[in-house]
This record gives structure tokens, C-alpha cells and sequence, in this order.
């Protein structure tokens, strides 16, 4: 899916690092309400994408510990997986993805 990276991304704060046979990750979190978070693979950085299209995938994350705010653990997020910079037209944005990402307050208490 082709997504083009908006202000938006200003609402997303680093909060961990990987490096995995070689793919350097980045994790992003959204700010609250928003449930959501941003993988960046190949050493791409969030901060430098705003106003560029994007090759990635939309999917769930189930909130784990030092991925996600505090207090938020075990909740299920949104995730956007960034894979590489793409040509061509966007389907969707970062804001539009993130405008559909469960909010804080959309959580039911568990009995």
C-alpha cells in the first residue's frame, strides 16, 4: 500500500530501536487519545518522511511493553509498517490511518 507521510507524523514520539539481521527499526507511539504505532524498517527515520510516499502495510500491534505508552500495555493498536519510499499515487495518509486507530477512551473495561 502506498502511503504518504503527513504533518501528522510530529504526533509520534521514538520509543524503542531494533536491529534485526541487519534491518534497523525504528518504533514509533502516537500521542494519546490515539492507540496506534509506526514500525520504520531499513533505517528510515519518521522524521524525515513527512511530504514523501511510502511502500507499508496497516495491521494490529497487541501492545506490548516498550512499544506502546505507559498504561496502555496489552491494549491492541494500530500499526503502520513502514518498508521503503515509493513513487507513485498514495491510496491513503498517515493521518487518515491514524484518524481510524482505536482511541484511549474507545477501551471497554474488562469484567
Amino acid at each position: 500500500m502506498l502511503v504518504k507521510i503527513d504533518a501528522s507524523a510530529r504526533l509520534f514520539a521514538l520509543v524503542n530501536v531494533s536491529d534485526a539481521h541487519g534491518d534497523y527499526r525504528r518504533y514509533y507511539v502516537a500521542d494519546a487519545p490515539h492507540l496506534m504505532i509506526v514500525v520504520a524498517h531499513n533505517s528510515l527515520s519518521l522524521g524525515d518522511l513527512p511530504g514523501r510516499v511510502v511502500d507499508a502495510a496497516v495491521g494490529w500491534h497487541e501492545g506490548q511493553y516498550g512499544f506502546v505508552r505507559p498504561g496502555n500495555e496489552d491494549k491492541r493498536h494500530s500499526k503502520l509498517t513502514i518498508y521503503g519510499e515509493a513513487e507513485g499515487k498514495p491510496e491513503t495518509t498517515l493521518s487518515d490511518i491514524l484518524n481510524d486507530a482505536p482511541k484511549e477512551s474507545d477501551e471497554r473495561p474488562q469484567p
